[in-house]
């Protein structure tokens, strides 16, 4: 009764095991093409949600920089190359060494004749006005990429990486017009492999007005888009809510590296608020309906608006003033609140001719012209201060009570016999001055009397004075670019060596009329003369309204 059993019970597992192996047998032999079929035809994509960026505004509600319809070219591989793989990476990577554009592929096709790819490829080129080794040099740079993820993976799972990689989109243009997108979307027997995707660019309403203050966006560079990744900077532009193994997968999949962020001005200052965070939708897409199912969603967090101090009119204004200088900067700013109501640099650039695809000429200009179209003077430029600073020289004097506001300096045109070289402007004109108090020698910016003054107060003085009226640092503003400008060091300073101090009588009468080792930036200036305005308070400029 007991061996009964037991062989029923090893039959039972006997033919279990017999129908399980047939039923493997069945879906990796006899049915292997069948699923492989469905396994290429359904792909799970995850994509990011991007909100439109934030606009940015004048104090008075004018819209100074908007958005507007784009479109983006992209290339799925697995259907332009109807991928199948000869024998691994080796075979891959030598197929993917050709500049020519019929072999750009890393993989065999199904056909023996590969006329079907260069075809498309020359369509495209005729469509785009570009040359067709260009768009086979970047469906070779997608390639590669795939390929270099694949060296330290084990040979059996290499094949089925690729064609995993191969399933996801690429862009490959940017800045398609509206005729070229209908050409490519409405003919898609014709473009087999490629399709257009609707996105956003930026819009900046009066081109070139307010430039240096708006800034532009552009794509992310490689070697940024690395070190983005490493830091994280991605994962906090995402919806906290999105998990790290999909955050994890958008890396993998390269969704970042298509983003846009600010490069300069106030896109880059406050490229967070102006993106929001980014959403994610998980979808299934069925290569042969072309149909697209969502699976699943998370929202973005919208962007938000940037309302600027600026007053559009006045920005107009003090812009045709700057208009034709070969370089200059003007700066209007509120004396008792520091809202900036006007910025500009000259030369200027319109930020719509850097948004993708950027004209040759144009990248020329801007990153070999001497003037440095981009370079922000306002903020950026460090200059001597010349005849200004005499305000610093004579507050130092006056608040450490050296002088009063009456007290007389002569001016025979040179400060004295020994320092000859230290002479007023008057000199010129064999003429002198005379007795001056401190309101006649800034009526006729006379030399002598600062010289004079300068040396009562001392060189220490006069570097505190500058720096507690913001020299020699940064004021705050929130755009990028800003520099300190320079303050020498004070004349207790000693010369480690000799042990004697680094200052002399001969650098105190420099300082004095703002020369030497000086220099101070435009912004810093007007924050400087807005403080005598306002009766002595140091505003903190500010361009955020």
């Amino acid at each position: 009764m007991f061996q009964k059993r037991v062989v029923i019970i090893v039959g039972f597992i006997a033919i279990t095991f017999f129908v399980i192996v047939i039923r493997l047998f069945a879906l990796q032999v006899i049915n292997n093409s069948y699923y492989r079929t469905q396994a290429r035809k359904y792909a799970t994509r995850i994509e990011l949600i991007a909100d439109p960026r934030g606009k940015i505004l004048d104090r008075n509600g004018n819209i100074l920089v908007t958005n507007k319809l784009a479109f983006d070219l992209f290339i799925t591989p697995a259907i332009y190359l109807k991928p199948k793989i000869s024998s691994g990476a080796k075979t891959i990577s030598n197929n993917s060494a050709s500049s020519n554009p019929g072999d750009a592929k890393v993989i065999n096709s199904d056909v023996e004749d590969d006329s079907a790819q260069r075809e498309i490829i020359q369509r495209l080129a005729n469509l785009m006005k570009v040359k067709s080794d260009d768009i086979a040099s970047k469906i070779n740079t997608i390639q590669q990429k795939v390929i270099s993820k694949t060296e330290t993976k084990p040979e059996r799972e290499k094949k089925r990486f690729i064609r995993q990689q191969y399933r996801n989109r690429y862009k490959i243009f940017s800045g398609l017009t509206l005729a070229q997108a209908v050409q490519v979307e409405s003919h898609p027997e014709l473009f087999t492999g490629f399709n257009v995707a609707e996105t956003i660019s930026r819009n900046y309403v009066y081109n070139d007005l307010a430039c240096h203050i708006i800034g532009y966006t552009g794509p992310i560079w490689k070697e940024e888009y690395d070190k983005f990744v490493e830091n994280g900077y991605f994962d906090d532009m995402l919806n906290p809510e999105i998990d790290e193994n999909t955050y994890q997968a958008l890396i993998d999949m390269g969704e970042f590296k298509n983003e846009f962020i600010g490069r300069s001005g106030i896109e880059k200052t406050h490229n967070r608020l102006l993106t929001g965070r980014y959403g994610v939708r998980m979808s299934e897409y069925d290569y042969a309906t072309k149909q697209k199912d969502e699976l699943s969603r998370t929202e973005s967090i919208p962007s938000k608006d940037i309302m600027l101090t600026i007053d559009l009119d006045l920005q107009r204004k003090l812009e045709a003033a700057l208009k034709g200088k070969s370089a200059g900067a003007g700066i209007v700013i509120d004396v008792h609140t520091g809202e900036i109501l006007a910025m500009a640099s000259a030369p200027s650039f319109n930020s719509n001719l850097l948004q993708p695809p950027v004209d040759k000429q144009v990248t020329e200009f801007i990153s070999k012209s001497p003037l440095k179209p981009l370079y922000n003077r306002v903020i950026s430029g460090e200059y001597p201060p010349g005849s200004i600073f005499k305000i610093i020289t004579a507050l130092a004097a006056l608040e450490d009570g050296k002088i009063t506001p009456y007290t007389p300096f002569y001016c025979n045109g040179h400060f004295s016999s020994k320092y000859k070289k230290f002479k007023c402007w008057i000199a010129e004109h064999n003429r002198e001055h005379g007795s001056l108090s401190v309101e006649e020698a800034f009526m006729h910016s006379c030399n002598v009397f600062f010289f004079n003054a300068g040396n009562l107060a001392g060189g220490d003085a006069i570097t505190r004075w500058a720096r507690n009226m913001g020299f020699g640092q940064n004021t705050g503003l929130d755009i990028s670019g800003e520099r300190k400008g320079r303050v020498p060091d004070p004349p207790e300073n000693k010369d480690d060596k000799t042990g004697k101090s680094k200052w002399s009588l001969a650098d105190t009468l420099n300082m004095s009329i703002g020369q030497g080792d000086l220099m101070v930036t435009p912004l810093q200036t007007v924050r400087m003369v807005a403080a005598i305005a306002n009766g002595g308070t140091l505003v903190n400029p500010r361009i955020i309204k």
